[in-house]
């Protein structure tokens, strides 16, 4: 092997890759999106987690409870209610990841022996989000036995407080238990929680790469021009490509949740129903956004290139490897805007939770609106290109 005939073909090769941007970008900029993307979604810790309060006691002691709770910046108290029952029921429907009851008789106990209960219902869906709510939880009720004590100790005398039997307070103790509910068993690890995350992008690699190279395939080879001049129609062209890419996408997904159910025991709590119309739903957002993306290419190498800046920040802003709680302001707008974030949580609520597709509305409509647009918007850009 002679050096310089060597040295003529890595320079042949480094021209041509100089020469031809779109592959440069790819080897460059792919990696480099994905590192962006991560950056910008990181905030490095969890906070604002959605949770019920639910105050039956509503003495004293029980508001420096709500107040401590409130100044928590790892909580968001998105729903007050009024009972245990009410507060269980909007955990069980995903509605909060976790809901803080404090019982009537809460003040009560306090005052007179020194000790008191607070119940707290969780969901151990997100394996994360559940381990820092119980950490929090457990950090506000440090701080709440020396508070509490404090309050009491200030506000009566310590003949009060001996003529009343309360020995506890008055050695400057206050006991809090917590006494945990978990609605969706810890028994829910971290294989179960990224399954949704494999199929979803198993579905979307294999129905986005597959549309968008269909139709940049058949202008590559100077073959559409002759489909166009036959009697099929524009929709026909479109629809017999799509229908034909949607079975081999859908029947990847079904192999994929055939793997994960029969080798490793993956455990579905909701419909099985509600899970093939959600795949169905997503396969055709992905078609259709594969097909936009199609109309729009010149090469396949051209489609395959744009596909790839869609799905790795699709895999980053899902909701999975970091959650919305864990990500800045900003960077939440993005993840709510990801198709794989409303598919992965939707899998999430039925696979590990059981909730039904109709108590989910905000995902279904926003799969139903990108089916729409992405659809919309390949056929307009189709009939304009290639019309």
């Amino acid at each position: 092997m002679a050096m310089y005939r060597l040295l003529a073909v890595m320079g042949k090769e480094f021209k041509q890759l100089l020469r031809d941007p779109r592959t440069l970008a790819v080897v460059l900029g792919a990696p480099l999106v994905f590192i962006v993307s991560f950056g910008m979604a990181y905030s490095g810790e969890i906070k604002d987690v959605d949770i019920a309060l639910a105050n039956e006691d509503r003495g004293l002691f029980s508001w420096y409870v709500v107040q401590e709770i409130s100044s928590s910046k790892v909580f968001k108290i998105s729903e007050y209610v009024s009972s245990f029952t009410g507060a269980r029921y909007l955990v069980e429907n995903g509605r909060v990841y976790a809901a803080i009851i404090i019982p009537s008789g809460f003040s009560k106990n306090i005052l007179e022996s020194g000790s008191g209960v607070i119940y707290l219902v969780i969901t151990h869906s997100s394996p994360a989000i559940s381990r820092t709510i119980e950490a929090e939880i457990n950090v506000i009720i440090a701080k709440l036995q020396t508070k509490l004590i404090s309050v009491i100790l200030s506000q009566l005398s310590l003949e009060e407080l001996n003529l009343s039997g309360r020995v506890n307070v008055q050695y400057g103790l206050v006991k809090l238990n917590l006494n945990e509910i978990s609605t969706v068993g810890k028994e829910v690890g971290m294989f179960t929680f990224y399954s949704p995350l494999i199929t979803g992008l198993t579905l979307q690699n294999a129905a986005l790469t597959l549309a968008a190279i269909s139709v940049a395939r058949e202008k590559e080879r100077k073959t559409i021009e002759q489909l166009i001049m036959t009697p099929i129609t524009r929709f026909d062209f479109l629809m017999g490509k799509f229908i034909v890419y949607f079975i081999i996408s859908m029947l990847i997904t079904f192999i994929s949740f055939e793997v994960l159910i029969s080798f490793f025991n993956l455990a579905l709590m909701g419909s099985l129903l509600d899970i093939i119309i959600l795949n169905i739903m997503f396969c055709i957002g992905s078609l259709t956004a594969g097909m936009a993306i199609s109309t729009l290419s010149k090469t396949q190498m051209q489609a395959i290139e744009i596909s790839t800046f869609i799905l790795l920040p699709s895999a980053v802003f899902c909701g999975a490897i970091i959650p919305p709680e864990a990500t800045p302001e900003y960077a939440r707008v993005i993840i709510y805007a990801t198709p794989l974030y409303h598919y992965f949580d939707s899998m999430i609520n039925i696979m590990v939770k059981g909730i039904t597709l109709i108590d989910m509305p905000n995902h279904i409509i926003y799969l139903i609106c990108y089916i729409l647009v992405t659809l919309i918007f390949s056929l307009k850009t189709f009939i304009k290109r290639i019309g």
